[in-house]
């Protein structure tokens, strides 16, 4: 199986347009338990591999599954390498927006948006073939925010994830879809008290590793040991951190 040596950089890239994609995304239906409705949307390139790695990516608020399938470079990347295979879920809410402030979005299996997608993922291992050890996700924004609840409610399912202009697991946490206090930057914890809200520990997968990025600077997630909402620590860190650094613990440098 050909190794995915791709810049979180280029797969980040979502100002331009993408090249043509060699095929379109498929709808997939009764996919298992979705109690908002999120719609879900695949691609699988053509020679994709046996036994493939996962990508889900999430798009922004006003965002649409189609709108990031077209406007970011996975679908392009997936039919060059023919590893991995790509979930594009499209959010329910009018607006575009994930729900990523619901108790039920934030507790393992309770329900919400969260809960839709972790039944695609399971769908695609169960009938794709996916490897448990080689789902990964991503998102931008919006997305950026699911990513991380994805991360604290369901860490048996991901190993690695990268969120692009996200708050974390539970920031948003409340009634309403947007919370001023969070995105104002005015919600300050440590480490392990953003960690003790996370409704299970990741226990069955402890080597999880994610990447936050923000601005101009990739702030790393370093093995978070038995927790899927890790410490962040400070500082700059290079731009070419390779998504095979994430899809490889063995070879990581970090």
């Amino acid at each position: 199986m050909a190794p995915i040596k791709l810049t979180l950089a280029t797969l980040a890239t979502c100002a331009v347009g993408a090249l043509a994609a060699q095929n379109q995304l498929v709808q997939v239906t009764n996919f298992g338990s979705n109690p908002t409705n999120v719609k879900i949307y695949t691609y699988r390139p053509n020679g994709l591999v046996a036994n493939p790695a996962l990508i889900v990516a999430m798009h922004y608020c006003t965002g649409t599954a189609q709108a990031y399938f077209t406007g970011t470079q996975y679908a392009n990347l997936a039919d060059n390498y023919k590893s991995f295979m790509i979930i594009y879920p499209s959010a329910p809410d009018s607006g575009g927006c994930w729900d990523v402030h619901s108790t039920e979005t934030l507790t393992h299996d309770r329900g919400g948006d969260s809960l839709g997608i972790a039944s695609a993922v399971r769908y695609a291992i169960q009938n794709y073939g996916v490897p448990k050890n080689k789902v990964f996700m991503t998102g931008s924004s919006s997305g950026a925010m699911m990513t991380n609840v994805l991360a604290g409610a369901y860490p048996d399912l991901f190993v690695a994830g990268a969120a692009f202009a996200g708050v974390p697991y539970a920031c948003f946490a409340g009634s309403g879809m947007w919370n001023s206090q969070c995105a104002q930057g005015q919600s300050s914890k440590t480490a392990q008290q953003w960690v003790r809200r996370q409704p299970i520990r990741a226990v069955d997968n402890p080597q999880n590793r994610w990447l936050f990025y923000r601005e101009t600077s990739f702030a790393v997630v370093i093995r978070a040991i038995q927790a899927s909402v890790p410490a962040c620590r400070s500082g700059t860190e290079p731009s070419n951190v390779a998504l095979a650094d994430l899809a490889n613990p063995s070879d990581a440098s970090v």
